[in-house]
């Protein structure tokens, strides 16, 4: 799971293992099966890779991340809102300095 400090720069991976058979011990046959992945989550990249196992299980790992305009989009709205913070400070130090001088 992401960490808040690395945001919008955090990067997620998920694993998956599949194993599917007909039968039980000795008399377990394999059945063939295909996975297939959609992934429609909006602002968010992910990248899928398979590898067959010598056990015959199915790994399929998911990397992550969030996309590139979630990422600008991000940190414009970060800067806006540390702009909008140092505008109040200096304008309640101006208003300070008026009174002061009154």
């Amino acid at each position: 799971m992401g960490t808040l400090p690395i945001f919008p720069f955090d990067r997620h991976q998920a694993r998956l293992v599949f194993d599917l058979a007909d039968g039980l011990g000795e008399n377990a046959q394999a059945v063939p099966f295909v996975v297939e992945l959609r992934a429609a989550i909006s602002g968010l990249t992910l990248l899928p890779s398979a590898s067959l196992t010598d056990t015959g299980y199915l790994d399929l790992d998911i990397a992550i991340w969030r996309s590139n305009a979630t990422i600008g989009f991000a940190l414009l709205v970060m800067v806006i809102m540390w702009c909008l913070a140092l505008g109040n400070v200096l304008r309640d130090a101006q208003h300070r300095l008026l009174r002061q001088a009154h």
